[in-house]
């Protein structure tokens, strides 16, 4: 993540269509008659179509929380930073919340699709929260980093340049990171290619093949100016170039640095890191889960099956329908699927013998999550013995 400069709003935001939207939007919200119906946001497609352009360029082309590079406008999201269709916290569901915020520029945040199915409409906050249009929620203790208002160096760091991994330095990115799922399997590896570049384009120059080439060393003189915020990856190839610097002589004299300093913002000790954990009890973990396969043996009447799942298009969801007569196990699948997620070992070690298939000894259940390692064995993947 890195700090995205607030731009003035498009006037597409004072024109009729949004002007209408408004008008029908706080015509329901503020109607006593209403009911438990709830509002179906009719006009944010169009809306949203068309504030895409304006966001794609605002963030860069890029996510605003995970820095993926997003090529076209129509391919990402706009995010409410404060969901406008119902707030859930840890433990309550908060149904009329920031409705009010839903076309206000500084609330919309262009990300990519899978930060925004991870984010879903969670706003963690510490202490209270504001519950209507005349309370403040700038007061409010904001859990979440937001690319407009926070400095991600002061809440985010990469112990270990080589891992792809990030870190937290405080309750805020440890917040983020949860929530957005921001060491999920694609972005580390993004990361990790990203410092695969970084590290070659270094040796290039220290042993001479590219010391001339005054391009490259203008590109690493961005990185670590951030003078380019469109780089995919931005921060963490400035934090891999800090590492190069710190440790390679002259490095910064070759590139253009003759300036250059450790910068005490991103070498951390990771001391500080341990001393933070668990001060913050309120943790949000994002329960947005994509499976991507699962695969079933011996479970009940199923012998061998694997599943696989379509991933969901930007704007729409996927369905996965089983189709079968009677007892040949569709029901079976679902409990299997249920195993798989919500593994509590002392509800189900009575049941461990009608789960296994007759006349066999052990049974699997692999759950894959898309943009993800297969889970740990402790936690996800189901092995019952007799």
């Amino acid at each position: 993540m890195i700090k995205i400069e607030k731009q003035k709003a498009p006037e597409f935001l004072y024109s009729e269509t949004v002007d209408l939207a408004v008008e029908k939007m706080e015509e329901f919200f503020v109607s006593k008659n209403r009911s438990q119906k709830r509002y179906d946001w009719p006009f944010n497609a169009e809306i949203d179509k068309e504030l895409k352009g304006y966001l794609h360029e605002v963030f860069y082309g890029k996510c605003g929380y995970c820095e993926i590079k997003i090529d076209y406008p129509e391919l990402g999201t706009v995010d409410r930073y404060r969901p406008n269709n119902g707030v859930r916290d840890k433990n309550e569901f908060h149904q009329d919340l920031y409705w009010w915020l839903t076309f206000e520029w500084d609330n919309l945040i262009y990300c990519c699709k899978e930060c925004n199915q991870y984010k879903g409409n969670y706003f963690p906050i510490k202490g209270r929260r504001a519950l209507n249009e005349n309370d403040d929620y700038e007061k409010e203790h904001r859990m979440l980093l937001n690319p407009y208002l926070d400095e991600p160096g002061n809440h985010l760091n990469y112990l270990y340049s080589d891992s792809g991994n990030i870190d937290a330095l405080t309750d805020e990115g440890n917040q983020t990171i949860e929530l957005l799922r921001l060491n999920r399997t694609n972005l580390i590896e993004g990361r990790r290619k990203a410092r695969s570049e970084i590290i070659d384009v270094v040796e290039s120059l220290i042993n001479g093949e590219q010391l001339k080439n005054h391009a490259i060393k203008k590109y690493l003189a961005n990185i670590y100016e951030l003078e380019d915020p469109s780089i995919e990856f931005l921060s963490y190839k400035r934090w891999v170039l800090l590492n190069e610097l710190d440790t390679t002589p002259f490095l910064g004299q070759i590139i253009g640095l003759e300036d250059f300093q450790t910068d005490d913002n991103w070498f951390r000790e990771k001391e500080k890191t341990a001393k933070r954990e668990g001060l913050w009890k309120d943790l949000i973990k994002s329960d947005y889960f994509p499976i991507e396969y699962i695969h079933i043996k011996n479970f009940k009447s199923i012998d061998d099956l694997k599943i696989d799942f379509k991933e969901d298009e930007l704007n729409k969801k996927s369905w996965l329908f089983l189709l079968g007569e009677n007892g040949v196990g569709k029901s079976s699948i679902l409990q299997a699927i249920a195993v798989g997620l919500k593994l509590d070992r002392k509800l189900i070690e009575p049941l461990i013998p009608s789960l296994i298939k007759k006349g066999k000894r052990t049974a699997e259940i692999t759950i894959k999550e898309r943009n993800n390692e297969i889970l740990s064995t402790l936690n996800w993947y189901v092995k019952l013995v007799r």
